[in-house]
């Protein structure tokens, strides 16, 4: 009976469940049934472990207490990942939890805050089902009937016929909670390349699979510390910005109609402007820590939050601190996110400041508690005004433009109506109808974080170190507002997400200039290195973005997302691919004909996906390998380098900036390329 009652549960919110899911109707319906009957098992199971217990009072009270918990907790879960399935697109996951747990206490509170009235109401739910269990298994044990045994032996005949065409179903886990949690506990990686075509003359799938060429040995590491503390010390410092949740769309020098970004733009005229360049995720735990070590961020099959830290990795601060620099971490963000912090802290000494330091008001953005920006701006002008005349890299990290995009009272807001339906503004889900005040909110706390940009400036200035600084000018990640039916970040790897602003400005070293060639946040330490004419490190997997590549081919651009979902990303441009492996989709846009990203050609143009699927594949799983716990290469060299582009119909060459554009030359832009820094006076 206690059988029958969980089956029937189960059911109907496995019907629940599926609703809106990538899945047919008959994967629905076997989904509907596979929970059914799983859940019907397990109470069987339950009840046969229990059953020599029945002839005493207490083995009762165990018995039913233990099929409410299972019923209860299946329940439970079950609603709760088809919850989140019809919010953010995905069931609960491993990676989800894992998220959530490392997210850590002031995430799971903000859950309960704003989340209080559903939680309260599913835990009314949850009651009522295990209620309902008791009772039903209280009549059930207090009249025994005969043939009791034949119904339950039946009942484990029904339910492991039920769960047989699960085994059937390759995309059970679109309709399926259950089944989407346990296929993200496997340990083994889902292949991403699928059998391929039949190949024609000259087709791709007649080259055989490209290998990433291993990483340098780690002597190589000692060698180049050695002879970098051999150079002669230049004065050029180093400033790395990197701004939250920053959507290109909305920035003024990449054509938005607003004045989001005035002194943004300034800088930018005067700058180097990589025009097409990538985040290597769309969450920040990824994200930052990929652009401060130059290294991709895919070392697990499941989220990496840093627990492992057994391979070599080199920061921003390492680097400069070899060189002689005074480096400093000054973040409005708290460091311990998803555990960026174990990340960042190496046996390197320098100057670390975040949200954790620092006593004063701290704005609440649900996953964190952050630093005003104009603190942290105060605080980075004091730390420069005090370094002297020797040289110096500095980290800064803004985080206002991080949903939900709120600022402190008495800053302008200029950007009107913000006003948003009650109850219905979260970080997964928001109504359509509440778009434009959502992208108000975006604009008014874009525009305050620019007035930190131009802060940060005349510290600079009044230090007297702007000509002679190397400044960089980035974002972790972009930002959603209802593309491709979703909000925010860290779901998908479309371009609204995964492309970022990145500007390089050094009025002593280089002229301003539009960078057409397609980079990675992963170059923007070699690309640093080669300005001060110093060799690139060898842990770095990214390149020089200002250096002339003398492969024929270009490094593809890539990315990854762990956490809501999984999914990975592919730029060789024109063309990109997104493999997303929670929606067990493949789609292959091509960028210059549709930038954004509605129209799939995976079917049109099967040799192209065929082959970045072919390319992709095959560096996440050098990546996956050497990360391996039991991995030699972790004690013997650096991380495997990236593949470079397939050769496709219509990819981008390596090419050096081009002169700016037209506008940017009237508004004061040098019109000449880029050239190679001339030597500056340097300091023993």
């Amino acid at each position: 009976m206690v059988g029958a009652v969980a089956g029937a549960v189960a059911l109907v919110a496995g019907a629940v469940g599926s609703h809106g899911a990538r899945a047919s109707t008959v994967c629905a319906l076997v989904a509907a049934a596979a929970s059914a009957a799983g859940v019907g098992l397990g109470a069987f199971l339950v009840a046969a472990v229990t059953h020599p217990l029945l002839g005493h009072r207490a083995g009762r009270v165990v018995a039913i207490a233990l099929q409410a918990m299972l019923v209860a907790a299946f329940f439970g879960t079950h609603v709760t990942s088809s919850v989140l399935r019809a919010l953010s697109g995905s069931y609960l996951t491993l990676g989800a939890i894992e998220f959530f747990l490392a997210g850590g206490p002031h995430l799971l509170s903000t859950i309960v805050v704003e989340y209080g009235r559903w939680v309260a109401l599913l835990a009314l739910a949850i009651s009522a089902v295990a209620f309902g269990v008791v009772r039903h298994a209280r009549q059930a044990l207090a009249s025994p009937r005969p043939g009791r045994l034949l119904r339950l032996a039946t009942l484990a005949g029904v339910a492991t016929a039920g769960l047989l065409p699960a085994t059937l179903m390759p995309n059970l886990s679109l309709a399926s909670p259950e089944a989407a949690f346990a296929e993200s506990m496997s340990p083994e990686e889902p292949a991403v390349v699928e059998a391929p075509v039949h190949p024609t003359a000259g087709s791709p799938s007649e080259k055989p699979r490209p290998e990433p060429p291993n990483g340098a040995p780690l002597t190589e590491g000692r060698a180049w510390a050695e002879a970098a503390q051999r150079l002669p010390q230049r004065r050029t410092n180093v400033l790395l910005l990197t701004l939250e949740s920053i959507s290109i769309r909305h920035l003024g020098y990449m054509g938005y109609e607003r004045p989001t970004t005035p002194n943004l733009d300034r800088i930018a005229r005067r700058s180097v402007r990589a025009r097409r360049a990538w985040s290597t995720a769309t969450h920040s735990n990824y994200a930052q820590m990929a652009v401060l070590s130059s290294l991709f961020p895919r070392r697990t099959t499941g989220l990496d939050v840093y627990k492992r830290l057994d391979y070599p990795r080199v920061l921003l601060h390492d680097v400069f601190h070899t060189l002689g620099h005074q480096t400093a971490t000054i973040s409005s963000q708290d460091e311990n996110w998803q555990g960026m912090i174990k990340f960042e802290t190496t046996e390197t000494p320098t100057f670390f400041r975040h949200s954790r330091n620092y006593t004063g008001t701290l704005q609440n953005i649900g996953s964190e508690l952050v630093v005003l920006d104009h603190v942290t701006v105060d605080l980075a002008a004091d730390w420069i005004q005090k370094r002297g005349e020797r040289p110096w890299s500095l980290y800064v990290n803004f985080q206002a433009t991080h949903f939900p995009y709120k600022l402190q009272a008495g800053i302008p807001t200029p950007f009107q109506p913000t006003a948003l339906t009650p109850g219905s503004f979260n970080y997964l889900s928001y109504p359509e109808s509440d778009r434009q005040a959502v992208i108000n909110r975006y604009d008014n706390a874009l525009r305050y974080v620019d007035e930190q940009i131009g802060k940060l400036e005349q510290a600079l200035a009044r230090a007297g170190k702007l000509d002679d600084t190397i400044w960089v000018i980035t974002a972790d990640h972009g930002e959603a507002f209802h593309d491709h039916h979703e909000v925010t970040h860290g779901k998908t790897l479309y371009d609204t997400e995964a492309r970022v602003p990145l500007l390089i400005h050094w009025p002593n070293g280089l002229k301003p200039a539009d960078l057409q060639e397609p980079v990675s946040h992963l170059d923007i330490l070699p690309t640093l290195l080669d300005l001060l004419e110093v060799p690139p490190h060898p842990a770095f997997q990214g390149k020089s973005m200002l250096a002339a590549d003398a492969s024929p081919e270009p490094t593809g651009v890539y990315m990854n997302i762990q956490g809501l979902k999984s999914a990975e990303a592919l730029v060789c441009f024109p063309w990109k691919l997104i493999v997303n492996r929670s929606d067990k989709t493949t789609e292959l846009f091509q960028l210059e004909e549709d930038p954004g990203e509605l129209h799939d050609r995976s079917a049109r143009d099967a040799l192209v996906t065929e082959a970045l699927k072919t390319t992709l594949s095959s560096q996440i799983g050098a990546q996956l390998a050497y990360h391996r716990k039991d991995s030699p290469a972790l004690a013997e060299r650096f991380a495997p380098r990236l593949l470079t582009c397939p050769a496709l119909p219509g990819v981008v060459r390596a090419s050096a900036p081009t002169s700016p554009k037209p506008d940017d030359v009237a508004a004061g832009a040098d019109p000449r390329p880029v050239r190679r820094p001339e030597p500056t006076e340097r300091k023993n």
